[in-house]
């Protein structure tokens, strides 16, 4: 309530500041804080952002929501983007491109986080690069009202743009750090009774995690210079470097403290040429590697580590005079993500006398499989626009040309299941150990699940084309158009259409209503998972002296994916735009109804009957979504001069109604249910049909999914700037996290229902800062800053047993010249 109330008396206190005082609207072109969804290079420099990636820029969105589990109080050192979602759109559903090229991840974005499965898979991020902000001039986000020139998206358009040669010599270098001591640790309420919260908290503070670490730094180096050979000619070179380095204590097979690295490097080179009629030629290179390093410390030879080597390299053509504009790219990406480690062979044992490094009764050897995955593109594209009296006419084509490659390390294995040893371990046995195990017995592993090092290939070819026309009637601005495209790999041919209507009352005033369909991606792991399943093999046997028996050849995949269609978002959007004096009042109202989402399920709930008698899992067009999003926004369309302080703000809020059936594609609802076949000791099952949520009976495919659903959020950020300084706020309030808690419902002698009650955590506020002094130093420009993140040292849940990292600055020194 009392940080309630400092939000309510502080935002009074700085709209009143607007009409007070000595006021000079300056009629500048200056920028206003956010213009038309597109993040310029000064509000990219001036928000607070340690970790320079781009889904902390759009936080300033209200049509964007965040999967925050990367921001626990436990993990500060963390330098991964958050997944994000744009009008309530799956995360992976959304387009990053780089200079008008996908970068976008299509792999396996939603893949399991661990090793320890039969796919072998580890999780690669949907943004296919970490793109740092420094490098970039400016960001432009599309969530409604998308022209048909941009497809395969059912969220939106998040295009980066780089910086551009200059036209004299200039360049700048800047340097940031944080670390563990700059940083305020807070933990979740816990119960004494909750045994999952005190273990989460307990592996924090004995640093046995081999994700956080208690002590870390966190640096962040940039570089860049650029210039021109002369007029024609111009060059760009930029570099920047975030990297994290934990320090883990002591453990059995580490006398001492260790340090483990988290980089995310970008190289750009950009080369600038205008032809002598005035065609612009704009080739450039980017490479961004990217190193993690892993260390489960409770394993022995736990050391693994991700990689990612990626690489965009492009050639563009831009032309443009009073009666037709070319915009074509031909381009070639590579985004390549490998798994390393000491060696691909887990054994997961009992805890012994001779297998004695580990905390808890299991004792693991060795940590994750060697996994290859790789994704390359080459790229055509072309957009025409023709310039007539009242309208212009836009056109175009895409053509992609994709090939994936999957490679699981063939000597990869995993030994399970201790089992008592009776006799005596056989010579050259690596999976049984005569240790004090099964009170003095030993122990033996009885199952193997093996991998056959396949190297599985999927090439797929992309076409598109579009066509659309805007004309003014009046004071009347319509837009017609339409996408056309189509995927060899499914056969799926799509036809979306663009439509948009605008009526202006005057130059201030003007409403927009628009209807779109919007066709998402269709990640290769539909197949790729498909694939994978088929090469490998269960063994087991029953006592140590047995040779193995193959009892799971998965020669024939076990996941299928027939007849797949693309998923789908309708999108009706309207916006009100209004401003009075020197002040912008938006209202937009964008409702998605998203079909044919993919999850998973087994073959009966598909009413598949299946030959071989044997169930399997299929992927199937059964997710939907529906997401309606109201937001306001109130902000100066210049800047506002008080006593000498240019100040501008923005106050945006926003509510949203959403619904959902699916988390992702690996979602398989009817699997609580399923999983589930034996009576419980009262000789109850499980309704196999229905759930109770919330008190109300429902189907089961019709439970709902919680992540990032906020019922409403409200938004201030405000600048002011004073001679050489500098003051940025952003304050965000919004609704507490909900998360579910599941019970069993007794309906009678025989029969149970599974239930769920949700949680409603309370709303809070964030408070982030940024303080920067500028000052000229000869030619060259130095600057200081610091970041404030939580000022308020806000304890916000973020899950059942995650909370928001706590109070923490950021210091960063640069110079421009």
């Amino acid at each position: 309530m009392k940080k309630s109330l400092i939000f309510i008396l502080l935002s009074k206190y700085l709209l009143a500041q607007i009409n007070v005082g000595e006021i000079e609207v300056f009629n500048t072109n200056s920028t206003p804080i956010i213009e038309n969804n597109i993040y310029n290079k000064e509000f990219l420099n001036n928000i607070t952002n340690a970790n320079k990636d781009i889904s902390s820029i759009l936080k300033y969105n209200p049509n964007v929501s965040f999967d925050v589990s990367n921001n626990s109080s436990f993990d500060g050192a963390n330098i991964k983007p958050d997944n994000i979602s744009i009008n309530g759109s799956l995360f992976y559903q959304n387009n990053f491109t780089l200079d008008g090229i996908s970068i976008t991840n299509d792999i396996d974005p939603a893949g399991s986080n661990t090793a320890l499965d039969d796919k072998g898979q580890f999780s690669t991020p949907s943004q296919g690069i970490f793109l740092n902000t420094n490098i970039l001039d400016n960001i432009e986000l599309l969530d409604s009202f998308i022209p048909a020139r941009y497809g395969n998206f059912t969220g939106g358009i998040i295009n980066s743009k780089t910086k551009n040669p200059s036209k004299d010599f200039s360049g700048y270098i800047n340097f940031g750090f944080t670390s563990s001591k700059l940083t305020k640790t807070l933990y979740p309420d816990c119960d004494y009774s909750d045994k999952s919260c005190q273990a989460r908290i307990s592996t924090y503070e004995n640093d046995l995690s081999n994700t956080s670490s208690k002590t870390w730094q966190k640096y962040n180096s940039n570089f860049a210079l650029s210039g021109k050979f002369n007029e024609k000619l111009g060059i760009l070179f930029n570099f920047s470097d975030l990297r994290s380095i934990k320090t883990k204590p002591s453990n059995t097979f580490n006398k001492n403290t260790y340090k483990i690295k988290n980089i995310n490097q970008n190289l750009l080179l950009k080369l600038n040429y205008i032809t002598n009629n005035d065609y612009i030629l704009t080739p450039s290179i980017f490479y961004a590697p990217s190193f993690e390093q892993y260390n489960a410390s409770d394993n022995k030879n736990g050391y693994y580590e991700l990689n990612q080597n990626n690489l965009i390299s492009k050639i563009n053509l831009f032309y443009s005079n009073d009666i037709f504009e070319l915009d074509s790219n031909i381009s070639y990406s590579k985004l390549n993500y490998n798994r390393k480690s000491d060696t691909s062979i887990m054994k997961i044992w009992q805890s012994s006398n001779i297998n004695n490094w580990s905390n808890s009764k299991i004792a693991k050897e060795g940590s994750t499989t060697k996994v290859n995955k790789e994704q390359n593109t080459l790229s055509l594209d072309f957009d025409f626009k023709y310039f007539f009296d009242n309208n212009t006419l836009n056109s175009g084509f895409v053509f992609d040309k994709t090939s994936i490659k999957h490679q699981i390390d063939p000597s990869a294995a995993i030994y399970a299941r201790a089992t008592k040893l009776t006799g005596d371990c056989l010579a050259n046995d690596e999976a049984c150990l005569k240790d004090n195990s099964f009170n003095n017995s030993g122990q033996f592993l009885s199952t193997l699940l093996k991998y056959d090092g396949t190297l599985h290939k999927i090439r797929q070819n992309y076409y598109a084309f579009y066509l659309e026309d805007e004309f003014n009637y009046n004071d009347f601005t319509f837009r017609f158009g339409a996408r056309a495209d189509y995927n060899d790999l499914y056969n799926n041919f799509n036809l979306a259409p663009r439509i948009k209507a605008s009526y202006e009352f005057n130059d201030d005033s003007k409403i927009k209503l628009g209807y779109a369909r919007y066709y998402g991606r269709m990640p290769y792991a539909y197949i790729l998972n498909s694939m994978i399943s088929s090469s490998n093999q269960t063994y087991t046997r029953k006592t140590a002296q047995d040779s193995w028996k193959l009892i799971a050849d998965f020669k024939e995949a076990k996941m299928s994916n027939k007849k797949l269609k693309t998923p789908y978002d309708d999108e009706i959007a309207f916006l009100y735009h209004q401003k009075i004096s020197n002040f912008n009042f938006d209202f937009k109202y964008v409702f998605r109804n998203s079909k044919e989402q993919i999850m998973t399920a087994k073959s009966k709930r598909l009413g598949i009957i299946e030959a071989d008698g044997k169930e399997k899992t299929y992927y199937a067009n059964i997710g939907k979504i529906k997401n309606h999003n109201f937001s306001l926004t109130l902000a100066n369309a210049n800047n506002i001069d008080i006593f000498g302080i240019k100040n501008d703000f923005a106050l945006i809020a926003n509510y949203t109604i959403h619904k959902k059936n699916i988390q992702d594609y690996t979602t398989d609802l009817f699997s609580l249910l399923d999983s589930s076949t034996m009576p419980d000791k009262n000789g109850r099952v499980y309704d196999k049909e229905n759930i109770m949520w919330e008190g109300k009976v429902i189907k089961i495919e019709n439970k709902p999914i919680l992540n990032f659903s906020k019922l409403w959020t409200l938004r201030l950020a405000t600048t002011h700037k004073y001679n050489n300084f500098t003051l940025v706020n952003f304050i965000h309030y919004e609704a507490g996290f909900d998360y579910e808690n599941s019970y069993d419902y007794i309906l009678n002698d025989t029969t149970k229902m599974k239930a769920y009650e949700v949680t409603h955590q309370k709303s809070s506020i964030l408070y982030d800062l940024k303080f920067k002094y500028e000052q000229k130093i000869k030619k060259v420009d130095t600057y200081a800053s610091i970041d404030i993140t939580n000022v308020f040292n806000t304890k916000r849940p973020q899950g059942k047993y995650s909370v928001l990292q706590g109070r923490a600055f950021y210091f960063e020194i640069g110079a421009n010249f």
